[in-house]
């Protein structure tokens, strides 16, 4: 029994460090006035996809956020001029999402803030 005990405070401990890790670059990101890492996480799966744009279940299957959250973060970003939504001229039914300039542009700023 005290091994599994010293696996959860082994697992508490990395998921605390983890926690600290993500709000100390939410806050760096902040200060030098950048997107937010949510934001940050969606385009670089667009940029690191090759074509700019993927089917919107290609970028859930990147990302750990449930499809609604996912549907209001676009709203988002959609409305920033981050993102386009768009249906797939390749078979009229799945939803793309592309990153536009802006979002490019956003990705390069954060970049160094991120690394």
């Amino acid at each position: 029994m005290r091994e599994k005990s010293i696996g959860i405070e082994i697992w508490r401990h990395f998921l605390t460090a983890h926690h600290e890790i993500i709000q100390q670059i939410e806050r760096d990101l902040r200060a030098a006035d950048c997107i937010s890492l949510v934001w940050y996480d969606v385009l670089i799966v667009l940029v690191r996809s090759g074509g700019n744009s993927l089917s919107l279940k290609e970028l859930l299957a990147d990302l750990v956020l449930t499809k609604s959250a996912v549907s209001k973060l676009l709203d988002r970003m959609e409305a920033a001029q981050m993102i386009r939504r768009h249906q797939s001229s390749a078979d009229g039914r799945s939803l793309m999402i592309e990153i536009l300039p802006k979002g490019k542009e956003a990705v390069k700023v954060a970049w160094p803030i991120y690394k």
